[in-house]
Formats: structure tokens, C-alpha cells, sequence
């Protein structure tokens, strides 16, 4: 099946604080490297102290979800080795834009795609240059696609979720160490290749969970990337004989995993922020009663039933969750 509805409501959070820790870091480092090199010859201007200003404050909101103490927790692993620095050139975008991030989120937080991609077609809000920008676009687009499709627009919801599809290309693109980047990626390659047919969707279903990967190295703290990734293992564990056959014929080593594996990423994810999502605890129990254990999965149907309805895809997995239990 596709990957709609993967993504968790609340895990913006994880993305925004992470990416403001990691630019606080890359403005020390740069102002460090500044004091110690000779003055230059001409001025810049400087805007060191509202970056930093921004990211202290910001931080400080979202403490539970970061810890603070160590800002390079979430520093993406370095794929030459340890001897070179992990930390990348700061970018003008993040001080432009960092206002215009933050009002994405809470448009986001309250479901407001549609003003989502309105405000980034705004004139003053377009930076072909700014990865960030581009991946909520991409997410906003997910969202609006999803819409369509509840509302029967087969056309309307192929197209956002191929302009999707870009958005998130391109912020890769500019930016190949965003973990947010590769996580809509992976979800929405997962999503294109689904209107191509049975043998594309196996053809790219590595490419998809290479970019959970990635997204759950990058960022070892977003619930969200280990939960797409354990989701990744549970459809591959539920591939049926004629799939099986034809992901045979297209690869010496077809895509193949297990129930424990998928549950081992879905208890991960779940250890990082408890009850984040009810679909990740609705998947916890359905792995459990593929395994056997059927006290355990209705101890995490019932726990899947305490928690708050907040989104469509809450509803769903309310939905599934009491029809389940009452197959026990």
C-alpha cells in the first residue's frame, strides 16, 4: 500500500528544534573561526546575534523534545570519517527565513495546508536556495494531496503528491544532511510509485527505506523516521506470493524482512515519545498478534484507544484498533 497518513501530528517539533540547535552550532563555529582569522579587508554585516537570539529562545520552548545541554547530540554522522568536522557552513536563508519557518509549523500544527503553500507562493516568501522552506512545501502538499483524495479528486491528489515529490527532491538537493528531507522523501517516493504500478513500488521500495535510514541516522530523536521505517518492514513482512514473485524476477536479493523486525523499529519509536502516535501503537499490536502475541497486542490496542483523536488519521486508527480488539 502507499505510505499516506505515516507522518505523526506532532513531529514538526522533533524537526524545527534540531534544525535551530544545529544552526546555533554552525554560527559558533563560524564566529569561532572569524576571531581567530585575520579581520578582512571589507565589512559584512553581521547577523550572528538575531540567529542566535532566535534559536536560544526557541529552544528554550521545546526543551522536553531536545536536550539542550549537548547541541551536537544531532549532529549528522560524517561520511569521511571522524577527523573532519561535522558542522556546515551557515547559511544566509536560516535568519531570513526563520520567522517564515515557524509560522509553516503553526499553520502546519493546525492543519492549514492550503495557507501552507499560499504563503510560500507569496512573493517575499519564495528562496529557491532554502531547503527548509522547500520540504514544508512538500509536506504541505502531502497534505492537501491526502485531502483530495478523501474528497474522490483522483487527478488532483496524483498531481500535489508528484509537486510534492519535487519540493522534497530539491530540498535534498540543496541540503543531502536534512533528516526531514530525506524522511518526505522516502514517504513520498513511496507514494509516486504507487500510481506506477506494483513493479515500480517494488522497484524503488530500497530507495524508500534508505531515506528512513538515513532520516532515523540524522536525527536519532524523531519518533516519526523509526516509525516509517518499521513500517517500511511490517508491508514488506505482509507481501503477498504474487508480489513476492515479482520483486524475484527484478532483484537477485528481493526486499524481504520480518514481523520482529518491524516491531523492534515500532518499540523504538515508540521509547523515543511515548504515545506520539496511534498508529505507531496500532502497528505495535498488529505486529504482536502476527507474532502470536495476542495479550500483548490487546494491551497495545487498549493503550492505542486512550489516546486523543486529533487528526484523520487518528480517526482511522481509532477506527481499526476497536475492530481488531473485538477480533481477539
Amino acid at each position: 500500500g502507499t505510505v499516506a497518513g505515516w507522518l505523526a501530528y506532532r513531529s514538526y517539533r522533533q524537526e524545527l528544534a534540531i534544525n535551530d540547535l544545529r544552526r546555533r552550532v554552525d554560527e559558533l563555529v563560524l564566529q569561532a573561526t572569524r576571531a581567530l582569522s585575520p579581520p578582512p579587508r571589507v565589512s559584512r554585516p553581521v547577523t550572528a546575534s538575531s540567529q542566535l537570539s532566535h534559536s536560544a529562545s526557541f529552544v528554550s520552548a521545546f526543551e522536553d523534545a531536545v536536550d539542550d545541554d549537548d547541541p551536537h547530540a544531532d549532529q549528522p554522522p560524517d561520511a569521511e570519517g571522524p577527523s573532519a568536522s561535522p558542522v556546515r557552513p551557515v547559511t544566509s536563508a536560516a535568519p531570513r527565513n526563520g520567522s517564515l519557518h515557524r509560522k509553516l509549523d503553526a499553520l502546519f500544527d493546525a492543519q492549514k495546508h492550503r495557507d501552507t503553500v499560499a504563503l510560500i507562493g507569496e512573493p517575499s516568501g519564495i528562496d529557491p536556495e532554502d531547503s527548509e522552506l522547500l520540504w514544508r512545501r512538500a509536506r504541505a502538499r502531502h497534505g492537501l494531496a491526502n485531502a483530495a483524495q478523501r474528497n474522490g479528486s483522483v487527478a488532483k491528489h496524483k498531481e500535489l503528491m508528484y509537486m510534492a515529490y519535487a519540493d522534497a527532491q530539491n530540498a535534498l538537493d540543496l541540503q543531502p544532511h536534512s533528516f526531514a528531507a530525506h524522511k518526505w522523501c522516502g514517504i513520498l517516493v513511496s507514494e509516486t510509485s504507487a500510481f506506477e504500478g506494483t513493479k515500480a513500488s517494488i522497484q524503488r521500495s530500497f530507495a524508500v527505506r534508505d531515506h528512513f535510514i538515513r532520516a532515523a541516522e540524522l536525527n536519532p530523536r524523531d519518533p516519526t523516521s523509526r516509525h516509517l521505517l518499521g513500517l517500511w518492514h511490517y508491508e514488506v513482512a505482509s507481501i503477498g506470493w504474487a508480489t513476492a514473485r515479482i520483486a524475484a524476477t527484478l532483484f537477485s536479493t528481493p526486499p524481504s524482512s520480518t514481523y520482529a523486525e518491524a516491531l523492534t523499529h515500532l518499540l523504538a519509536a515508540e521509547s523515543i515519545e511515548p504515545g506520539f502516535y496511534k498508529k505507531n501503537q496500532l502497528l505495535i499490536a498488529k505486529a504482536k498478534l502476527k507474532l502470536g502475541d495476542r495479550e500483548g497486542a490487546r494491551s497495545w490496542l487498549t493503550s492505542t484507544l486512550a489516546l486523543e483523536v486529533t487528526s484523520v488519521d487518528d480517526e482511522e486508527a481509532h477506527a481499526e484498533a476497536v475492530a481488531v480488539l473485538k477480533s481477539l
